[in-house]
């Protein structure tokens, strides 16, 4: 099992090294999985790793909005604004051309879009087929962090390479701006489209998501 999050009480906080290995081998952990934004969690885990010289693998960077977002405009008068009467449509979307699983789908989605989170580029369809969904963008609240925001897209196949995911979460990120939140979003390290995407709508990569292997268990 993993451990992905750790907290001790400020009064014990002298004492978070030595509660964080005991935790470690009391429940038999075989890897830590953190994010460098939470430095309660990152120090203690810094002096484990430097103690015990663990394997650790940046797995993941987290973006946030870095000067003016990069708006579009064109997308962004074509976006909709998705309700609960789309939740088929999205769940189809995203599990056949993303393979997401259904099963997580049918629980997650309904909260977006009941919150009115997701928004969809789309094209019109000859005959009984209606809206074909191009892309869909996510502009998620953070219920722990009221001026935050977390973006999400979904690309189908056959219109990568064009642009779509860039210019979505850009104005999204803009969107968001303009609501007064801090925008941020991920990306596996080693998805270079993403990491592009991310860049080029106007966010920097701000922190890691690492992840360290403990003994008998590899950092892969």
């Amino acid at each position: 099992q993993q451990l992905v999050h750790f907290t001790v009480d400020p009064a014990a906080g002298a004492h978070a090294t030595s509660l964080l290995s005991h935790a470690l081998k009391a429940l038999a952990v075989k890897g830590i999985v953190l994010q460098t934004v939470d430095p309660g969690f990152l120090f203690p885990v810094l002096d484990v790793v430097a103690a015990q010289a663990l394997t650790v693998k940046v797995q993941g960077l987290l973006f946030t909005t870095a000067g003016e977002p990069a708006r579009d405009a064109e997308l962004d008068a074509k976006l909709y604004r998705a309700g609960i009467d789309d939740l088929d449509r999205i769940v189809a979307f995203c599990a056949d051309e993303a393979q997401m699983d259904r099963s997580f789908l049918k629980w997650y989605m309904p909260l977006r879009l009941k919150k009115q989170e997701l928004y969809l580029l789309q094209e019109e369809c000859e005959g009984a087929e209606g809206k074909r969904i191009l892309c869909m963008g996510e502009l998620r609240g953070d219920a722990l962090q009221p001026d935050v925001a977390h973006l999400g897209v979904v690309t189908a196949p056959r219109e990568r390479g064009k642009g779509l995911a860039r210019r979505m979460l850009g104005t999204l990120t803009a969107r968001g701006v303009e609501r007064g939140l801090r925008v941020r979003a991920g990306a596996d390290a080693d998805n270079l489209p993403s990491v592009h995407a991310l860049q080029g709508a106007g966010l920097m990569p701000t922190h890691r998501v690492l992840k360290i292997a403990v003994p008998g268990m590899s950092a892969e």
